[in-house]
């Protein structure tokens, strides 16, 4: 049975199925704004829930958006999902719902037939939100895929076609004829291929054979160089950080290029120059840990937490020897175990060990992710994009 649309905040949502308090969404807001991250990132950081858990609820918003469930079936679906641990089409189809129903005319549909990117760099792209567990307008904003307000946009035309207020042709006819203003606009500026190669960061040819194979795969250039390189990670981000930056005017040409070819040259010095240029992390983006930064990344939904306890009260002595450098943890004994092995989890160098001990397979994920911390910690990356570079080297496979 349709139900009526209903725009609820996530915030809302969860406090009334009784998943946070308002207290926990006031301070998650607090780090969401401080850290340009969604709310239910900021919860997941702050441990108050689950990223699996974050990611039914913004399910079941979409849903009661689209008008699919009511709800008062969305609370008792998230209840039931923080319950039984499960994700929202299982506890749907336990209530006798359709858990699989058309979530109606999508953002990544306007996209495609407004010829904005590609099926092919669609499909790249979405896998990369649901790796991120970010939304796709996130992933295509940091990614410089489409600016602010393009992506304002196409929003408001797709609630506008969701709640009947226009026709779909006419909402696609108005979003080419916006999208060209806009592009118009918007490439005056200074091309990421320009600024790279300006910088050094790549090579002319470099950059050819990045452009070929973007042509090819029919992917945009900035998805191409964050999947193979030939970039660092922090520098592709920092490029595209600062091509934002030029476009709206708030930063010339020629000082991105400079800070670019000093942060290359000198990396040492990377968090000293993004410093005096304005780029500084928040508090707690300098202090992230490991753990933290895999739990918001949704790491831990490829590698069991509970599992990787087990394996290491499975050794003690392996616990003993990457904690070697603790004072507190000399000596372990049956009382202490249980609170060392907490500690190596979420304790940077010994988490990096233990992950590369048992899950061998996942060693250049885990030191790819340990780079993306670092850099998130000197400030080179934001947050949000140390999270979608990240869904997209795991999403790979």
């Amino acid at each position: 049975m349709p139900h009526g649309h209903e725009d609820i905040r996530l915030g809302t949502l969860l406090t009334q199925a009784g998943i946070v308090s308002e207290h926990d969404v006031t301070k998650g807001k607090a780090v969401s704004d401080n850290c340009r991250i969604p709310l239910g990132k900021a919860l997941v950081i702050q441990e108050k829930m689950s990223d699996s858990l974050v990611l039914a609820a913004v399910h079941a918003q979409w849903m009661l958006r689209d008008g699919f469930i009511s709800k008062d079936d969305a609370l008792e679906a998230l209840r039931t999902c923080r319950r039984n641990r499960w994700n929202l089409p299982d506890a749907l189809i336990l209530m006798e719902i359709d858990a699989h129903a058309s979530k109606g005319f999508r953002l990544g549909e306007l996209l495609t037939k407004t010829n904005i990117i590609g099926e092919d760099e669609l499909r790249g792209l979405l896998s990369a939100a649901q790796a991120s567990g970010l939304p796709l307008g996130r992933v295509l904003t940091t990614l410089d895929l489409i600016s602010e307000q393009l992506l304002g946009e196409f929003l408001k035309t797709q609630e506008h076609i969701r709640k009947g207020e226009t026709s779909l042709e006419k909402g696609l006819e108005h979003l080419s004829s916006v999208a060209d203003k806009i592009a118009a606009k918007e490439n005056q500026g200074m091309l990421l291929g320009e600024l790279l190669t300006k910088s050094g960061l790549i090579t002319e040819s470099e950059l050819e054979d990045a452009l070929t194979e973007a042509r090819q795969r029919k992917r945009l250039l900035g998805v191409v160089l964050a999947e193979k390189g030939p970039i660092r990670p922090e520098h592709l981000s920092l490029s595209l950080r600062m091509q934002r930056d030029v476009r709206h005017g708030m930063m010339r040409p020629e000082a991105a290029i400079e800070l670019l070819k000093a942060i290359a040259m000198t990396p040492a010095k990377t968090e000293e120059l993004l410093e005096a240029a304005g780029l500084v992390p928040t508090v707690l983006e300098k202090n992230m840990s490991l753990y933290q930064f895999f739990k918001v990344a949704g790491f831990f939904r490829l590698v069991e937490l509970k599992q990787l306890c087990t394996k290491l009260a499975q050794e003690p002595q392996f616990v003993k020897t990457i904690l070697a450098d603790y004072d507190d943890f000399n000596k372990l004994t049956n009382e202490n175990f249980r609170e060392a092995i907490e500690f190596a989890v979420e304790s940077s160098k010994p988490l990096e060990l233990a992950l590369m001990r048992y899950y061998p397979d996942l060693r250049d994920l885990v030191q790819f992710a340990v780079s993306l911390r670092q850099s998130i910690r000197t400030g080179a990356l934001d947050l949000s994009q140390a999270i979608i570079q990240f869904a997209i080297r795991s999403s790979q496979g």
